[in-house]
């Protein structure tokens, strides 16, 4: 069996939409193999000689977004103020 070329090949992209408020990130992977066979046999089975490729392509996407205040409301029945 020979082995081909392989390859792969990464990219990744990200940024502010909003100014401290909203990003964005993107990532994308491509992987591709190719090789040549031999005509083999296994027993009763005879395995023909050709050329395989394969790409696999693996892409992905995510925003992210800060909130607009820093103040958190408190569930019922808690308050803020601590008591020492």
């Amino acid at each position: 069996m020979h082995l081909g070329p392989r390859g792969s090949y990464f990219g990744n992209l990200g940024g502010p939409i909003l100014k401290d408020r909203l990003w964005f990130f993107v990532s994308d992977n491509v992987f591709s193999h190719s090789d040549t066979t031999g005509e083999q046999s296994v027993g009763w089975l005879t395995i023909p000689a050709g050329d395989r490729r394969t790409t696999t392509n693996n892409i992905s996407g995510s925003r992210f977004a800060r909130p607009k205040s820093r103040i958190f409301a408190c569930p019922r029945g808690v308050t803020s103020t601590s008591q020492a």
